[in-house]
């Protein structure tokens, strides 16, 4: 039994209007449900009908015309990944049948949903194209049943209509990467089944309305890379599902709500790049699945939270550019003088660091600036216990502290660490010298130690580093002759400069003569570290002994955390977001 007739010709049709082949589909055959990507049911005796078509990532290149409109029994309909363009037929949308629509990553224009009626239609996927205009107000009487809309990277304008309440049976909604403005849509608040709702990248303003409460069920929220603003509000407490929560490059201000610090579903909260202050207070005993936690450029203060020790579950850690560190930290400078606590409270910061040390020690661990690279660290044997990493995926494991206030010496234990390619501890506080054990970083790419307070001598060892690229201690008080041989022999004077006592040595390091570094000891450069004498004696070594113990083991933790993986292209969306159906 061959397919439908008409069928057949609405197949043919469609083609003639494609610039390009689709293979297997041959006109003379009369059977259209044997050519590639047809479905087909036995829906009568005489014929079959065409009940899919799956042509997603054929290559296809022209226009879709109306006569697939003529498939009035088409259910499924995937044309995504290719490079179709043109509007869309209105006739498309007259599809009685039609429970899946796959347009996804094409360049389609124009408008959407000018009327029609898809009254079976569950999932619509018309992402990646160069859809215009604003959301149509007839978009929920034309998909009553709608569960899944995704209409992301778009260039859609304007505020999200408040008829989009009516969309009562959406479970997935994804507006992200267009040009949508106006506050939070308080028409999406009605939503009480939505799952999973994405706004990120667009020009959203004002503060979050507190109804947000209301949807409970959700379980993925993003709203970063908008113009948010104010205090987030303290609903969390209502959204006892909720594993996903993002509103990173948002302008958000005061601290973090105490429902949100004690959220138990959290899996994942980035709120990088804020404006959010006070302290570091989550609540990782409460919080027992979080797994993620971005808190970066923002004006966190303070020491790094006891409750962390409790984080079994914490494997990416992100708290680069806040204000942490400083007088009273547990990682305060080795100066008993500086450190503002008792010998008790010193011992007793060693004590949560070292709890730290083996509650992530157990799991995988991950601290940067931005997110590039994973790996994961664990503990193995030995009385004191040490850190291996294990390389996971194709990329460099990094640790970046940058733009902190860590104050204090760069520890020689950072050279155990033979498994890290990337180590910043730019624009800190850092002091002392730089440690020679640094050169036990055999698989070293980038080393930037810039814009600190370090003294002494580049360790010549640093020379052994052969994979060493980038290299900079500009604008320290280093003193004394650059090394020579190595890798040194390829860095820029940029690596250098901001240090009056450095030198370029016995006709090495061209490109910084010719920027007039000295070729020999400066007159008035310092030959000799600064005397700063330290007695050590009864209770104060004691103290110095603890803190040492805390600075060792603090960045020995934390040296294993790296960088996420960076999201895919064009990734086939569709197929993730049927799962959550």
């Amino acid at each position: 039994m061959a397919c439908n007739s008409n069928d057949r010709a609405a197949l043919i049709g469609f083609s003639n209007c494609l610039t390009s082949i689709i293979e297997a589909w041959n006109s003379s055959t009369a059977d259209c449900c044997t050519w590639d990507g047809v479905t087909c049911d036995n829906s009568t005796v005489l014929s079959k009908r065409v009940i899919g078509l799956e042509l997603g990532n054929k290559r296809l290149t022209g226009t879709i015309c109306q006569s697939l409109a003529v498939l009035d029994h088409l259910g499924f309909l995937n044309l995504s990944h290719n490079f179709l363009h043109g509007t869309l037929p209105t006739k498309l949308f007259t599809l009685q049948n039609l429970e899946v629509l796959d347009l996804s990553n094409n360049d389609f224009t124009g408008s959407i949903l000018t009327g029609g009626d898809l009254p079976s239609i569950r999932f619509v996927d018309l992402s990646n194209n160069y859809f215009v205009g604003s959301l149509n107000s007839t978009l929920c009487e034309t998909l009553p049943r709608i569960q899944v809309l995704n209409l992301a990277s778009n260039s859609f304008t304007g505020e999200v209509s408040n008829t989009f309440g009516r969309c009562t049976s959406l479970l997935h909604l994804s507006l992200k990467g267009n040009s949508l403005s106006g506050r939070f849509p308080e028409s999406l608040l009605h939503l009480q089944d939505l799952r999973v709702l994405h706004l990120e990248d667009n020009q959203f303003s004002g503060p979050l309305d507190a109804g947000l409460g209301n949807l409970s069920n959700l379980v993925e929220l993003d709203i970063s890379s908008n113009s948010f603003s104010g205090i987030l509000p303290d609903v969390f407490g209502k959204l006892g599902k909720l594993a996903e929560f993002s509103a990173h490059t948002n302008k958000f201000t005061g601290h973090m709500p105490v429902s949100l610090v004690n959220s138990p579903s959290l899996e994942t909260l980035n709120l990088d790049n804020n404006t959010l202050n006070g302290s570091i207070n989550i609540n990782c005993s409460a919080m027992i699945h979080l797994v993620s936690l971005y808190l970066g450029s923002n004006n966190f203060h303070g020491p790094i939270p006891e409750t962390f020790s409790s984080c079994h579950s914490l494997s990416i850690l992100d708290l680069s550019g806040d204000k942490l560190g400083g007088e009273g930290a547990p990682y305060a400078k080795l100066s008993t003088q500086r450190f503002n606590s008792t010998m008790a409270e010193a011992l007793q910061n060693a004590a949560v660091i070292s709890s730290l040390l083996e509650s992530f020690g157990r799991n995988s661990a991950i601290l940067a600036r931005q997110f590039q690279w994973h790996t994961s660290i664990q503990e193995t044997g030995g009385s004191g216990g040490s850190l291996q990493y294990k390389k996971i995926g194709s990329l460099p494991p990094t640790m970046d502290l940058s733009y902190n206030k860590l104050i204090g010496p760069i520890w020689p234990s950072f050279g155990n660490l033979k498994s890290i390619h990337v180590l910043k501890l730019k624009k800190n506080e850092l002091s002392g010298p730089i440690p020679s054990d640094l050169s036990g970083m055999s698989s070293l790419e980038i080393l930037d130690l810039s814009h600190n307070k370090l003294t002494g001598e580049i360790p010549s060892s640093l020379v052994k580093l052969s994979f060493l690229s980038k290299f900079s201690v500009a604008y320290n008080q280093i003193y004394g002759e650059i090394p020579t041989g190595g890798q040194f022999l390829t860095f820029p004077c940029s690596s250098f400069e901001g240090n009056n006592g450095l030198y370029g040595g016995d006709g090495a390091f061209t490109s910084c003569q010719l920027a007039h570094l000295p070729l020999s000891p400066p007159a008035t450069a310092a030959t000799q570290p600064p005397t700063e004498k330290m007695t050590i004696l009864g209770v104060q070594f004691g103290i110095g002994a603890a803190i040492g113990f805390v600075l060792t083991v603090i960045f020995c933790f934390m040296s294993g955390w790296v960088i996420a993986k960076p999201k895919e292209e064009r990734r086939n969306y569709h197929q993730k977001l049927r799962q959550k159906v």
